[in-house]
């Protein structure tokens, strides 16, 4: 019995070292953040401090960075996979356009990359590097440090910020598409169990301390999800949780009960809605594993393509990472599991024949996905290709479904450089008009206003 077990164990460790990965795609969400909904005093809805709105916590910070720590471990200890030093040819990093998640990209790549170890800068780079003070103020510092803790390299790796006009990002905004809106207003319904266990337990203590009346407090979405978030966020930065202990209110059993509010709501995603707003995001991320595929058969080397690199970051949030794992789950059958903060998905790419240049077919790859360390999925790369493909709606349905004009942009009547344009256009038009006439020697009829073009 023993002799099979080494037997198979072989076989294992052999069929192991023959993944050899070839591209990571990591998403993870912002850390601990404060509640997007406070006043002028910088004070939430339950009456506690924070230094601003919708910011990532220290608390948030440390969880990036220990994440930056787990991919270190993974892809540069664990699999040899990057460079200890930090290169951009083998390492981009993506985020939406808010503060908390461009911040934690920033606090990723701080612990994934150790102090020192980045871009090594020339003589002329380094001179250049002194900030504009008063030479004796840094002459006298310099001569304190050592000459290694100096500031010679660069650790923080540069984000590629996702704008508001990005098609991938516009279909899965809830202010934007049309059909999330629709979506959005039918929650209620489909909350109702949810949301009568939250009401029988807290409505009463909750209502007490925002005084607004029991009945009507859960049956708006965001509302509920404003609520919901600044408790969590109150817990896991630390504040204090009295208020809530009233009427024997345990504040574990609470936190447990708002996480399982949230896993529900994961779990019960709309079918149509996913199919028509994950399709941008998952071509990408397909499109992404395709390229690296392709200059696999070309045989050009990672580390030299500025375009693709080995490793990609995006720091994301409930908008993409939900809609995203329920997609896995409708194709593949793959657990969800609700995304608190900080937690991160691996997508990582795996040629497991190690066949190189003009023999490599698509059927050497395996794609996996791992959720916070948790094996998900692990399939044949075409077969992954082909399943999602047929699932997730065209770009055409896509813009059909969120009323989208064009699929590059946002609906022009929302977006502001358009609007800003239309305006500026007109008030040309007006001084135009109005400058022509100066010329004609025709009096303008402005009241006590006096024209500011002087001919």
């Amino acid at each position: 019995m023993n002799k099979i077990i080494l037997i198979l164990f072989s076989i294992f460790q052999k069929i192991s070292l023959e993944k050899n990965i070839r591209l990571a795609i990591n998403l993870y969400k912002h850390g601990v953040s404060s509640p997007k909904n406070l006043t002028k005093e910088n004070k939430d809805i339950f009456g506690e401090n924070w230094e601003n709105k919708d910011e990532l916590t220290a608390v948030g910070l440390r969880q990036e960075y220990l994440i930056g720590y787990i991919n270190y471990i993974r892809y540069i200890k664990k699999l040899s996979f990057l460079n200890e030093n930090y290169d951009p040819r083998e390492t981009l990093f993506y985020s939406i356009n808010s503060n908390k998640s461009i911040v934690s990209s920033y606090a990723q790549s701080q612990g994934f990359f150790y102090p020192n170890t980045g871009l090594i800068l020339t003589e002329k780079q380094k001179e250049n590097g002194v900030p504009p003070i008063n030479d004796s103020f840094y002459i006298e510092e310099k001569k304190k440090l050592d000459v290694n803790a100096l500031p010679e390299k660069i650790n923080i790796a540069a984000t590629v910020v996702l704008y508001e006009n990005d098609f991938l990002i516009n279909a899965l905004d809830n202010n934007l598409c049309e059909g999330r809106k629709k979506y959005l207003n039918k929650w209620s319904e489909n909350m109702n169990n949810q949301k009568k266990k939250i009401n029988d337990k807290y409505s009463k203590i909750i209502s007490e301390l925002l005084n607004e009346k029991q009945e009507t407090l859960f049956n708006d979405y965001l509302k509920s999800k404003n609520i919901f978030d600044t408790i969590l966020s109150e817990y896991y930065d630390g504040k204090s949780m009295e208020k809530f202990k009233k009427n024997g209110t345990n504040e574990t059993e609470l936190i447990k009960d708002i996480l399982d509010f949230y896993q529900f709501d994961y779990e019960n995603e709309n079918n149509d809605n996913v199919e028509n707003t994950i399709g941008p995001f998952i071509r990408w991320i397909i499109s992404l594993c395709d390229s690296r595929i392709k200059k696999d058969k070309e045989g050009k080397e990672i580390e030299l393509d500025y375009k693709l690199p080995k490793f990609i970051g995006i720091s994301l949030d409930d908008t993409i990472i939900k809609p995203f794992q329920f997609i896995m789950k409708m194709v593949f059958n793959a657990s969800i599991e609700y995304a608190d903060f900080g937690s991160y998905l691996n997508l990582d790419l795996y040629n497991i024949n190690n066949n190189t240049g003009s023999k490599i077919k698509d059927e050497d790859y395996l794609f996996e996905y791992n959720f916070n360390g948790n094996y998900k999925l692990s399939i044949p790369y075409p077969d992954f290709k082909k399943k999602l493909n047929e699932k997730i709606k065209s770009d055409d349905n896509v813009k059909k479904y969120c009323n989208f004009k064009d699929s590059s942009k946002i609906p022009f009547y929302k977006d502001i450089y358009c609007i800003l344009s239309i305006v500026l256009t007109i008030i040309f038009i007006i001084l135009g008009f109005l400058l022509i006439k100066k010329r004609k020697g025709e009096k303008i009829k402005t009241g006590d206003f006096e024209p500011i073009l002087e001919m």
